[in-house]
């Protein structure tokens, strides 16, 4: 259905060759400058005579001072400028590293993935004035929408058969963590359900920024509403809660034995699908739309436990944890039990509580930067720069709703070396629930290797090589 690109790729090149560098630099800043020019950030900073690289240097030793504050708004900026220039109606939306990046084969293959960065990558198209470089998701979230479908129908017959409907679309759509320009995968070896429940967040964003009806009815409610319906057959009843029965903190891992810890309702995933049917049930009260999802829906909300305060004082990221770090890395680079704080509502202002208790988690998630060198993840919205204010300022944000993350990512694979090199192990290892986890190594997959099974609990999950066949149907 869709026209080969060749003739219209050869039509720009045709066109842009007939113009000097100086005609294309003033068409680019004429293009970009009306978009860009929508937002000013005077955070106190004053221009010095330095190049960026000394900049850096000299943020690293000193958060003080008027160059400091200046490198924070030209980040700031620098991030607006990356999306404009990435991502633009008609053209292929934002990537892992953005259109524009150093590499022939930059590191993880310059997919799309949906686990943290493709919406990190859109926060600030609703945030700072940039609405319309969402469009360009959105087409390609559309593309992929039929291939979506079907690995849902996969993952809930292989995963819920007692769930499961031949209807066409009835199972919702899905969306693991990777995914490219022309196919993405259903089922994340790392990362839960809640991996579609965060990317049908930006929909509901887009929304709720525009608050422009028909964009609501024709884009974004039957994207969240198709999410609904897949996360609405992946809970099961436990202990008088609804939780997600096959689930994942994105890419948690042991730090003894390097294996991904799967379970049974982590914050991650109870709080994405608290967050889906949050916003499926608000836009069908703006559309007037009434059916047995939405009181299916309404009827599962108030029993998902989506938070839950451990002895650390933290929001815990696995329902089997006590103290903070009992399971997973100290300083891991992802804060996936925090989706409820932002980019969704759960955690706001009047639940108190929570608050606090997400102040707590940032403080312990984050650490110097120092530590960390210079490869230290954004990933938690970089709250841990300083690290005693970190938490306080990441929050006020949040309740002002002014948050902005820019565009910038990791784009080399030392980062994660770097962590692993640096990382914390569990502080609390001695006191590590033993028996609650069985997981796999990075060679599980060709072992067959199985995953995780809560004490308790009746059946063992699959082996990997098995599930992944599952979950792809």
């Amino acid at each position: 259905p869709y026209p080969h690109p060749h003739g219209a790729v050869a039509e720009t090149m045709r066109l842009a060759s007939q113009k000097t560098f100086d005609e294309l630099l003033a068409g680019h800043i004429q293009d970009y400058r009306r978009y860009f020019n929508r937002v000013q950030l005077d955070l106190g900073g004053e221009e010095p005579a330095a190049t960026t690289d000394q900049l850096l240097e000299h943020y690293r030793n000193s958060r003080n001072g008027k160059a400091a504050r200046y490198l924070e708004e030209l980040y700031f900026q620098y991030g607006r400028y990356l999306l404009i220039a990435s991502s633009r109606e008609g053209a292929s939306p934002a990537n892992l590293q953005g259109t524009w990046n150093c590499h022939n084969d930059s590191p993880w293959s310059c997919g799309y993935w949906h686990n943290i960065n493709v919406q990190m990558n859109y926060w600030p198209a609703f945030t700072t004035n940039l609405a319309e470089m969402f469009t360009a998701y959105a087409d390609y979230n559309r593309a992929y929408l039929p291939l979506a479908r079907r690995h849902a129908d996969g993952y809930i017959r292989r995963m819920y058969p007692e769930n499961y409907s031949e209807k066409a679309g009835d199972n919702g759509w899905t969306v693991g963590t990777a995914a490219w320009l022309y196919t993405i995968e259903g089922f994340s070896i790392h990362s839960g359900p809640g991996t579609g429940g965060l990317t049908a967040q930006l929909f509901w964003d887009c929304y709720d920024f525009t608050r422009d009806r028909r964009i609501l009815e024709e884009t974004c409610f039957p994207v969240i509403y198709e999410m609904a319906k897949l996360l609405s057959k992946t809970l099961e009843e436990e202990d008088g809660f609804l939780l997600v029965k096959y689930s994942a903190s994105p890419e948690q891992q042991d730090p003894e034995d390097g294996c991904y810890c799967f379970t049974t309702g982590c914050g991650f995933d109870q709080q994405m699908v608290w967050e889906t049917h949050k916003n499926t049930l608000a836009a069908a009260g703006i559309l007037g739309v009434e059916d047995e999802l939405t009181r299916r829906l309404r009827a599962q909300i108030g029993r998902l436990d989506p938070v839950q305060i451990g002895a650390s004082g933290q929001i815990k990221e696995f329902r089997e944890e006590n103290e903070y770090g009992d399971i997973g890395e100290y300083h891991h680079r992802h804060i996936s039990h925090l989706v409820g704080l932002y980019p969704g509502t759960l955690i706001r202002p009047d639940t108190p509580a929570w608050m606090d208790a997400a102040k707590v988690t940032l403080d312990k998630r984050g650490g110097p930067i120092d530590r960390l060198g210079d490869g230290a993840p954004p990933e938690p919205l970089g709250a841990h720069r300083r690290r005693r204010q970190g938490a306080q300022i990441i929050c006020g944000f949040i309740k002002r709703r002014h948050l902005a993350q820019p565009v910038g990512h990791p784009s080399a694979v030392s980062n994660r070396r770097q962590l692993r090199r640096h990382g914390r192990r569990c502080r609390n290892a001695a006191a590590k629930p033993r028996g609650l986890y069985r997981c796999f190594t990075g060679a599980a997959p060709l072992l067959g290797g199985r995953f995780l099974r809560r004490a308790g609990r009746k059946g063992q999950f699959p082996s990997f090589r098995n599930l992944e066949k599952w979950a792809a149907g």
